[in-house]
């Protein structure tokens, strides 16, 4: 949902509705706690960091889109450059990682960099100090599910191999990614020309470069994918993810 209007504009219901338990609660994570509770949600859900920050994302031509909804919302900007593309991400301040975070980092067999939204969901969290000395230290399985499509204004043209070489340049822990899960379903025509016409296209996988960025990576081929017709929405199936990653 991110219909909204207004000075809501381009935040999602979850969002805002995670902010204002924030408020209620009095902090980020016993408000994430609180919505965990809310939806009944099993596992631990806690924030990367609990440092106020504002992401800022500077372009190629060194234009400079600051938070996190301008930067989602770059194309709908009347001055929108297709051309201008996101060059990095950085905070306008310091952020440290979470202890519970560390903690948890130093515990798990297997850290599963999910797919989303590159700049403003995913390589965020290698921004946050502490995080990638964890990572680096840490004895588990590092697994990325690779992003079905690209997202116009971030990714535009994008191919797998463009995806794994902003992560390990964030990452910045040299042979430390050991899987790559990418979706090998058949896709119909149909359903990507509309994602096409939306500014959105199908993530090549171009095999060859991705292991001549990270030699040593296993590129895990399975049918990760569900199409919901009714909603028309391109997706990651939740079970059959979650039993790839098991098997890993």
């Amino acid at each position: 949902m991110q219909d909204l209007t207004g000075p809501l504009k381009g935040h999602s219901f979850g969002n805002l509705l995670t902010a204002r338990l924030e408020n209620i609660y009095g902090g980020q994570d016993r408000g994430i706690d609180a919505e965990r509770q809310l939806f009944g949600v099993e596992a631990k859900v806690m924030p990367v960091s609990l440092s106020r920050v504002e992401l800022i994302a500077e372009t190629s031509k060194k234009n400079k889109i600051v938070g996190e909804t301008n930067i989602d919302l770059r194309i709908m900007d009347r001055n929108y450059d297709k051309e201008d593309k996101i060059a990095r991400i950085y905070f306008d301040t310091r952020a440290d990682a979470n202890p519970a975070v560390l903690e948890e980092i130093q515990e798990a067999e297997k850290i599963v960099i999910s797919a989303g939204d590159l700049y403003t969901s995913v390589l965020p969290h290698f921004l946050v100090n502490g995080v990638k000395e964890a990572l680096a230290k840490a004895k588990a399985k590092l697994i990325y599910v690779l992003n079905l499509l690209t997202k116009p204004g971030e990714t535009d043209g994008y191919k797998a191999s463009d995806f794994v070489k902003k992560l390990l340049f964030y990452l910045d822990v040299p042979g430390r990614l050991d899987y790559l899960i990418v979706n090998d379903n058949h896709l119909d025509r149909e359903i990507l020309e509309t994602y096409e016409g939306e500014g959105q296209n199908l993530v090549e996988i171009d095999e060859e470069k991705i292991l001549k960025l990270e030699p040593n990576l296993k590129i895990n081929k399975k049918p990760v994918v569900r199409y919901l017709k009714k909603e028309h929405l391109l997706r990651h199936d939740s079970i059959k993810l979650a039993l790839a990653i098991l098997k890993l």
